[in-house]
């Protein structure tokens, strides 16, 4: 028996599409003429005519339509430039990933207090495992962080706030800022829908206080001064629970504002403004021992945090 190839269903036809072809195809659909592509491509625009035809060939139907001062695409075209877009990210991803991929595994031993596991360090440790990391990660106190960066049984850590440690290097990698939250059901919740709103206007509600580092004790100082003393305070930790107590409605909170994203948007809780008080924030910071070389784990781990937070990685 002889079978015809192209008389085949188009689903059960062995695919041979050029990734060149895919992202020609992508670039007129951007630009919208052939000519236009062919220029940014540094093609000649009858050789771009060619391989556009030759894609549709290949996935059997027409993905433009030709007009007098260019192209559109058909609906097939716009759903075939969804996957093509998609395709080439990833394999763009596996590229990148297969460069940086060490047929000697290595093993990255971590640590930082509990909020920022839960909250801050999801794709950091995504991106060293998809570099074929292995990777610990523990939770600790900042104190006790610092402590096992020195004596050698973390590659580095991650704390908040911490003053200057000797014999260890502090890159603050992130701020994220202290933000004033309560849950809808709370009295003061209409305060929530003013621009501008005075800390004495809390005085008498339980204030859930987040205690992180040690400059927050001066911030609540302030705090105590501009409200008043009929407040009551109830201090807890780690940010999830201060956050759950304020879900509950047992009172008003400050929380880093990562920490509540979610639930700001979903308005689960709303955010109060008090511009009256001075800025605090999350200083999150990595630190690891002072050498003269860094070894490979730590470099890698600094290469990828200047990807992921650029903003503070000329510190």
């Amino acid at each position: 028996m002889i079978i015809n190839i192209n008389s085949m269903p188009i689903c059960n036809r062995r695919m041979t599409v050029n990734w060149t072809d895919v992202r020609i195809f992508i670039e007129v659909a951007r630009c919208g003429s052939m000519s236009q592509a062919a220029t940014g491509l540094h093609m000649g625009q009858p050789a771009v005519s060619q391989r556009i035809r030759a894609l549709e060939d290949e996935v059997g139907r027409s993905l433009f339509t030709r007009q007098h001062r260019g192209v559109i695409l058909t609906p097939a075209g716009q759903t075939f430039l969804e996957y093509g877009q998609r395709s080439l990210s990833l394999l763009q991803e596996g590229i990148t990933t297969v460069r940086h991929f060490s047929d000697e595994r290595q093993h990255i031993r971590l640590a930082s207090p509990t909020s920022l596991n839960s909250w801050f360090l999801g794709p950091l440790i995504r991106r060293l495992v998809e570099r074929g990391n292995d990777v610990t990660l523990l939770d600790d106190h900042s104190h006790h962080v610092a402590q096992k960066v020195l004596d050698g049984s973390l590659d580095a850590g991650f704390v908040i706030g911490m003053p200057p440690f000797p014999g260890l290097h502090l890159k603050e990698i992130w701020q994220d800022p202290l933000v004033c939250v309560m849950a809808p059901t709370h009295p003061l919740a209409s305060l929530c829908q003013q621009t501008i709103c005075e800390p004495h206007q809390l005085a008498g509600h339980r204030i859930i206080w987040y205690r992180f580092a040690h400059f927050a004790t001066e911030f609540r100082t302030n705090m105590e001064r501009s409200i008043g003393a009929r407040t009551m305070w109830i201090e807890a930790t780690p940010a999830d629970t201060v956050k759950q107590l304020i879900l509950d409605n047992v009172g008003i909170g400050f929380l880093p504002r990562l920490v509540v994203q979610h639930e700001l948007r979903t308005g689960a809780l709303l955010q109060l403004t008090l511009p009256g008080l001075p800025y605090i924030a999350w200083r999150i910071q990595m630190l690891y021992r002072e050498r003269k070389t860094i070894h490979p784990p730590l470099a890698q781990l600094l290469e990828i945090i200047e990807d992921l937070w650029p903003s503070c990685a000329m510190q």
